[in-house]
């Protein structure tokens, strides 16, 4: 008895799953009256309406669940999209977008690259750029949608906004562009101060160290203008170029 009472209870389970997966067959179109997309970031909604062509209503009517999740994933600034059929006619949208961490500057062209190391165009109507920038004189036809996670230079940039967000992240958040130069030496800038600081080629970690150790003072004459340049491009020393044609040297 108890063994046709499970056989019984399994049937009615499995009728019911397949009732419920043909009554809602994400590949049927749907009767839509409305699609709304969560808030996003890095673009207004939309502009990710206007790419998935889904401005035109009349154009609804042939659309399913898997259409849309496959417009709105093509869109180069978007990770990840979840849609979700609420009601009769109304389908929520909620965009995972990828995340940004720097903008790269490259002989006339601008990208801004994600965390996956791929450069995405800089799109029209983007909001919430207030990134570090990465000027790279070195490498040449670096390109859209290119992945970067490989390139030298790249990985030299990243270590150091890494390692100045770990050391102090008020720094960090304080740098406002790492320069790539020719000659293989990079530059650093900072947020309301025009002056370079040099870090050379190397031992970027224990450099940015030292200069945050320094930091309230070498600020502190930033502000009364008499700084010139930091260089950090000696082990175990910091220059300081002043206005005034006056050097520290602090060992």
């Amino acid at each position: 008895m108890r063994k046709i009472f499970g056989i019984s209870v399994l049937f009615l389970i499995t009728l019911v799953i397949f009732y419920i997966g043909f009554a809602f067959d994400v590949d049927e179109p749907y009767e839509i009256e409305l699609i709304e997309i969560d808030p996003t970031y890095y673009l207004p909604t939309e502009e990710y309406f206007k790419f998935a062509n889904l401005v035109d209503k009349n154009l609804y009517s042939e659309l399913t669940l898997p259409i849309l999740k496959t417009r709105f994933e093509k869109h180069p600034y978007v990770e990840k999209a979840d849609i979700l059929y609420e009601s009769e006619g109304k389908i929520k949208v909620t965009l995972t977008e990828k995340k940004f961490i720097a903008m790269i500057l490259n002989k006339g062209k601008n990208f801004v690259i994600s965390s996956d190391f791929e450069l995405l165009p800089i799109l029209p109507f983007s909001q919430n750029m207030m990134l570090p920038i990465i000027n790279n004189e070195i490498d040449n036809d670096l390109k859209n949608f290119e992945i970067v996670s490989k390139n030298k230079n790249f990985i030299k940039a990243f270590k150091i906004l890494d390692a100045a967000r770990i050391i102090n992240p008020v720094l960090f958040d304080k740098i406002s562009e790492v320069d790539l130069l020719k000659d293989k030496s990079i530059e650093i800038f900072f947020i309301y101060y025009d002056f370079p600081t040099k870090l050379g080629e190397k031992d970027f970690v224990e450099k940015l160290y030292t200069f945050n150790i320094l930091w309230n003072e070498i600020t502190l004459q930033a502000d009364n203008g008499t700084i010139q340049y930091v260089d950090l491009s000696y082990k175990n020393k910091v220059f300081v170029g002043f206005n005034t044609n006056d050097f520290g040297n602090i060992n």
